[in-house]
């Protein structure tokens, strides 16, 4: 035997540019701040837009969440809430001249579930109580309790293992809340919207007035 054939050379084309672009964010294993993430990447000026996919992770891009096939400029802001979950993105770029380029490698990232409302808040006597909505077992919540909106004035910072909180009454006056959500692995999700409540004084206002009064008297 030991007969050798004709070769054959066939042209192939490799279409490898234009290049996708460098990931600014979300970045491979991240967790993104909200339910509608903005992604960027590195401007390419010979770049006429982008093709962007998006899907649940360990699912295929042939039917994607989000397909947007004219990003224009390096960012894009989505529209439309993300469920809590993990996905995963990529993106193509093109131009007049090569057409759609390649995708770059798929990237993973995280929907955190966002920080609970407060459900009930009961100044008394003595005690604070909040409440706010149950979670799946496993989680657990950052609690923070401040004289400011900036929470730059921290009465209490705490990690809570159960949907309520009981604290000693603070003085008169305005305070804030947040909550976030503490996934069993550890990742954090981000804080609610702060509220605000008002702790009424102890005593009525009229009895400030009389105290030069009663001075007066001793």
């Amino acid at each position: 035997m030991g007969l050798e054939g004709f070769e054959a050379k066939l042209p192939i084309r490799v279409n490898a540019r234009p290049e996708p672009p460098f990931i600014i964010a979300p970045q491979n294993d991240s967790v993104v701040e909200n339910q509608s993430p903005e992604l960027q990447w590195a401007y390419q000026p010979e770049v006429a837009h982008y093709i962007i996919l998006i899907t649940r992770k360990n699912s295929d891009f042939s039917t994607p969440i989000i397909y947007e096939s004219e990003v224009k400029g390096n960012r894009y802001q989505l529209n439309q809430p993300l469920e809590p979950g993990d996905y995963v993105w990529k993106i193509a770029a093109v131009s007049a001249e090569e057409g759609i380029g390649p995708y770059n490698d798929p990237l993973s990232f995280r929907v955190p579930v966002p920080g609970p409302a407060l459900e009930t808040a009961d100044v008394g006597e003595q005690n604070l109580s909040f409440s706010w909505a149950a979670t799946e077992s496993g989680k657990y919540f950052h609690f923070q309790f401040a004289r400011d909106e900036y929470f730059k004035q921290l009465v209490v910072d705490t990690l809570v293992h159960e949907s309520k909180i009981t604290l000693p009454r603070q003085d008169s006056g305005r305070y804030y809340l947040r909550i976030k959500i503490i996934e069993a692995d550890g990742t954090p999700g981000p804080f609610s919207q702060a509220q605000m409540i008002e702790i009424p004084s102890r005593y009525p206002y009229w009895l400030f007035l009389l105290l030069p009064l009663i001075g007066l008297l001793l």
